[in-house]
């Protein structure tokens, strides 16, 4: 396990002048539209993306069929994905979490926690699906497993802004209705108002469990279907 992790850290480490051009330009890009609480989790993402996308240089390069001949388990070869892309997003996220921190002071707390938790939703769930995705479909199936390893966690997203929206209609509705006691109206109209964070913490629970579960049976389940 620590061979195959210090040879994917090897792989990322040779491909770090991309890596690291395509971190820059984003990152400016969210600062300069003034976008710098999506920091967090574009990096935390992107780190996590590039130990899953692992698999596909490891089946564009040969390496995948050659592990079936080193004195390790296809499961145990596989559980090592995981680990690696749990290591870069934490890597990610520590990275992500200093530089919004250096550029906005922590001045707005409630927009920097919706930024973990969607970057930290989206990466379990590209961890939790893309991995086994990669593993059984084939070569010109990639683009389709990395975009559906994101779906889950986008669906949690999804419903998320959706109550968002909701809610803030429902805040719009009842200022316009505001009457003679329109003030005390605003105000109560406007401490009903929520983010509802905790549609994303549920996220968040339910997609770690999705990741210990896939960590234990998918690689048991791609071993069998290799053997097949």
């Amino acid at each position: 396990m620590k061979g195959l992790l210090k040879k994917d850290f090897l792989t990322l480490y040779k491909t770090w002048p991309a890596l690291l051009l395509v971190f820059a330009a984003v990152t400016l890009m969210l600062v300069y539209f003034g976008a710098e609480s999506g920091i967090l989790s574009f990096v935390t993402i992107y780190f996590v993306m590039q130990g899953v996308s692992s698999l596909i240089t490891d089946k564009m390069g040969g390496w995948y069929s050659y592990q079936t001949t080193l004195p390790v388990s296809r499961a145990n070869a596989l559980r090592e994905k995981y680990i690696l892309s749990l290591l870069c997003g934490l890597a990610g996220f520590v990275l992500g979490f200093a530089i919004t921190m250096l550029i906005t002071g922590g001045s707005d707390q409630e927009s920097l926690e919706i930024s973990m938790l969607i970057g930290i939703v989206l990466s379990l769930s590209a961890a939790v699906f893309g991995i086994p995705m990669l593993a059984v479909l084939p070569k010109n199936s990639f683009i389709i497993s990395i975009f559906g390893s994101l779906l889950p966690g986008a669906i949690v997203v999804g419903i998320w802004s959706q109550k968002i929206s909701e809610a803030s209609a429902a805040m719009t509705e009842s200022t316009i209705a505001v009457t003679e006691s329109g003030a005390m109206e605003i105000a109560g109209a406007a401490a009903e108002f929520s983010m509802h964070l905790e549609i994303l913490w549920w996220g968040l629970a339910i997609m770690a469990i999705l990741f210990v579960l896939s960590y234990i049976i998918a690689p048991v389940l791609v071993a069998k279907t290799d053997q097949n």
